[in-house]
């Protein structure tokens, strides 16, 4: 029994020896298989960790190339909006900015730092010659022209260490659209606000808010653009009229068709609110338009009001042709120093230019005498300070020139080519210099005698743009025999009639009886702001810019007299140096009664031919291509 005992016991053991075993082993794979899957966890979350850092590295990478293609690509819109065009050459596409290959002036190879990476880039032409293109339709400014060239600008990022973290490239097109192809571009708040039928024959564009609103009928045959938002309304007061306002819409082949007109009365959503008050119409979709009303537009960039300055460096002033300064001192007296009127001819410097200044200063018995009964004492240029202006409540020092006569000195004595097709014809530069020349004043230039711009038995002009950083005054007809491309740009812009006479001017206007006067002309000038705020800050406050139709300002009893105006509006900003109310009826500041408000788009001007000299322009770019290296 001892021996069976023993022998169970004997098995016992080595039966838990191997149970033991077995555990051990257990143990021991287990042990071994959690060191394996430790080791690949580490193995993982390492790779894991480079993966994410190098998508890090690349994203930074990635980012920096991208915003040195946009801050190219802005760059070369802005040479653009001055009239410019991008100058020198490309590198040579064969190993691009590597030593002596980087190209020159504006293709030039440039450097962008951004977040520990350097985006080196550089542009290409794509075309020697611009392309004159039709904006589609369903785009913003759809119908317009422009002047498009197109560039390709490649970037490529390179972290600290040296090595390539992203190749990218963005092909382009900037757009030059001149802005006489509006029927009215205020860089501002835009109000439409007639009380009697009105037709604006060209598309409207406002770079803050649009305010529509009308008693009568309005009718826009364009694409209306705003940056801002659209109210069916007055601004200057919490009121909406119920008159009909339509606007052409784009049929669905995307034609525009003038004659097929969309009424805001198609929809309630488009009507006055409740109470005839003002409707925010922000959040509308104007679908029932086909694209010809668009809110929320990019803003578009224009040029600078102080590029009207009579400085070197200031575009008019610089391509002008001729340029003529009135000197005064503080009492606004002419300084006749160089001259016996004051009046001075410039060079681009500024300096006085002797021969020019004597010339055109001559009496009577030169070639540059004026015609029989001119003004100035037979000269083609003068001074005067008999206009009394009621909006300014002062006299008026006035440089004045008998254009023409100034037309006639200017070809008698070979002071100027009147065919020069430089910049599409002739620039005039006008000014008065004095005290007061950069702050709110009483002086101002005015126009006689344009209504034939042309002078006898010499070459006809292509075109003429008079340009003043003063308040301007065009007295009666201006260029309405024999029409040429042609515009007045000035801080502000006064109509006096074929009537008018300085005499009896300090009185009520009601003393001065108006005649049927036009204009045709694109006008560039500044305009009073609804409550000296744009947007919803100027709601319901003085003083009231009366919208578009007040863009010209009036001396003069109007009632039941034409005033043709035919050209375009373009108001870049508020007058600097003007700052009167203007103020319509026989009431408490009334300075006038209004004309019959012809104000036609020209429609020649959707010729780039027809368009007059120096147009100002706005430019905005359109993206075409993307890409991106993936091979590196």
């Amino acid at each position: 029994m001892r021996f069976v005992v023993l022998k169970s016991f004997s098995s016992y053991l080595i039966s838990k020896q191997a149970e033991q075993g077995a555990a051990l082993l257990t143990t021991m794979m287990m042990v071994l298989v959690m060191g394996i899957m430790l080791t690949t966890y580490h193995s993982i979350s390492s790779l894991d960790l480079a993966t994410l850092k190098s998508s890090s590295r690349y994203e930074k990478s990635f980012y920096a190339a991208e915003a040195s293609l946009n801050a190219r690509a802005e760059e070369f819109r802005q040479i653009f909006t001055y009239h410019n065009l991008p100058t020198g050459t490309n590198p040579n596409l064969t190993n691009p900015c590597t030593g002596t290959n980087n190209g020159t002036a504006d293709y030039a190879c440039k450097s962008y730092v951004f977040a520990k990476n350097t985006a080196q880039t550089y542009v290409i032409s794509r075309s020697a010659t611009p392309e004159t293109v039709t904006i589609p339709q369903g785009e913003a400014f759809a119908g317009l022209y422009a002047q498009e060239y197109s560039y390709d600008v490649f970037s490529t990022a390179k972290r600290a260490d040296g090595s390539v973290g992203a190749k990218l490239g963005l092909r382009f097109k900037s757009r030059v659209v001149p802005m006489y192809q509006f029927a009215a571009f205020y860089n501002k708040d835009l109000e439409i606000t007639p009380i009697a039928d009105m037709v604006i024959g060209g598309p409207v564009h406002s770079n803050g808010n649009l305010y529509l609103n009308t008693s009568a009928n309005l009718t826009i045959n364009g694409q209306i653009t705003t940056v801002g938002d659209i109210y069916r309304g007055r601004k200057a007061a919490n009121e909406c009229y119920t008159g009909t306002i339509r606007v052409a819409h784009a049929m669905p082949s995307g034609t525009l068709d003038p004659s097929i007109l969309t009424s805001f009365g198609v929809s309630s959503q488009y009507s006055c609110a409740s109470g005839n008050t003002r409707r925010f119409l922000g959040t509308n979709s104007f679908s029932q338009w086909n694209g010809m009303i668009k809110q929320h537009v990019g803003s578009l960039e224009v040029p600078n009001i102080t590029e009207f300055d009579p400085v070197a460096g200031s575009e008019f002033w610089d391509l002008s042709d001729l340029r003529l300064v009135l000197r005064v001192n503080s009492s606004g007296v002419p300084i006749t120093t160089n001259s016996p009127t004051g009046i001075e001819a410039r060079t681009q410097s500024g300096t006085l230019q002797t021969a020019i200044t004597e010339k055109i200063n001559r009496m009577v018995t030169s070639t540059c005498a004026g015609p029989a009964g001119a003004p100035f004492n037979g000269r083609p240029i003068g001074t005067s300070n008999t206009m009394y202006n009621h909006i300014d409540g002062g006299y008026i020092r006035m440089l004045e020139v008998d254009m023409g006569s100034l037309l006639q000195c200017l070809h008698n004595e070979g002071l100027v080519a009147l065919n020069d097709t430089t910049n599409k014809g002739l620039v005039f530069h006008l000014s008065v210099e004095g005290p007061y020349s950069n702050a709110i004043n009483r002086y101002g230039v005015r126009v006689r005698n344009g209504a034939t711009l042309a002078a006898t038995s010499a070459p006809a002009i292509e075109g003429l743009t008079i340009v003043s950083d003063q308040a301007m005054y065009i007295s009666g007809n201006y260029n309405s025999v024999n029409k040429k491309p042609a515009s007045i740009i000035s801080d502000s812009l006064n109509i006096l009639s074929n009537s008018w006479s300085d005499t009896g001017s300090n009185l009520s206007f009601t003393t001065r009886n108006a005649s049927n006067t036009t204009v045709n002309a694109a006008v560039v000038a500044g305009t009073i702001t609804t409550g000296g705020a744009e947007g919803v800050a100027g709601h319901n406050l003085s003083p009231n810019s009366a919208g578009v139709n007040n863009f010209a300002r009036f001396h003069e009893n109007w009632t039941g007299r034409d005033m043709n105006i035919t050209g375009s509006f373009v108001s870049l900003a508020t007058p600097r140096y003007s700052n009167g109310s203007i103020i319509s009826g026989t009431g408490p500041g009334g300075h006038f009664n209004p004309p019959n408000r012809n104000y036609d788009f020209d429609l020649g001007y959707n010729n780039p031919i027809n368009l007059p000299p120096v147009s100002i322009s706005f430019v905005y770019l359109k993206q075409i291509l993307f890409s991106r290296d993936f091979e590196l």
